[in-house]
């Protein structure tokens, strides 16, 4: 679940509400990099992914992936500073300006910390693959080391917070990977992969409803 931190920066004249993000990457986010058509990639390549991540999470993004919820979030978790997030976008540090939004609501305009999609390519470890018989970027399908945020919030296991069983789907993942018995996966082999069925999550979150309820 995505929280939201916006902090007033000037009054806006009238009341019309938009939003703007103040800067955007290409079209089509190269995430770690782009890699030949059949590459296997192993655990070396998964150390350099690494190594980017944390260094782009140890940045002003890093705000940002605390406050994104989810699979990015647990990403994020070991690396960077939640009360540091907490306090939300910092105006005066130029450094953050590729991660500020702003808002303009009721005439007050807001700005707040979010992420790019290559911002969010590069947590998640996303590679681009060349497909057979072309040097073209633009012909090229994705793999990752952990699903896109958008596939985990399809996954049974986005119940609004991070639950115990994703938790133990995350260490089991990580161990895989870092024994070389993991490699990346596309998003249909992520979806497939998931399979903590939306089923059983909505079960979950129908139990906790009627307990709430009943505790009223």
């Amino acid at each position: 679940m995505t929280i939201r931190l916006l902090l007033p920066v000037e009054s806006a004249i009238g009341n019309r509400n938009t939003a703007t993000q103040t800067s955007t990457v290409g079209e089509r986010p190269t995430g770690v990099g782009i890699k030949p058509h059949g590459v296997k990639l192993n655990l070396d390549d998964y150390r350099t992914y690494v190594r980017l991540r944390d260094a782009k999470l140890s940045g002003p993004v890093g705000k940002a992936a605390l406050l994104e919820g989810g699979i990015i979030w647990r990403l994020a978790l070991n690396v960077c500073n939640l009360e540091e997030a907490l306090r939300g976008p910092d105006l005066e540090d130029k450094s953050d300006d590729n991660t500020i939004s702003t808002l303009v609501y009721g005439g007050q305009k807001y700005a707040e910390t979010t992420l790019n999609e290559q911002d969010k390519f590069v947590i998640v470890g996303v590679y681009r693959v060349l497909l057979s018989g072309t040097k073209n970027e633009k012909e090229a399908s994705i793999t990752s080391w952990w699903p896109s945020s958008e596939v985990w919030e399809d996954s049974g296991y986005a119940l609004g917070y991070w639950s115990h069983g994703a938790e133990e789907w995350y260490q089991r993942r990580l161990k895989l990977i870092e024994s070389g018995e993991a490699s990346p996966l596309p998003s249909n082999g992520w979806r497939n992969s998931l399979r903590y069925t939306k089923s059983d999550s909505r079960e979950v979150m129908l139990s906790i409803e009627s307990l709430s309820q009943k505790k009223l």
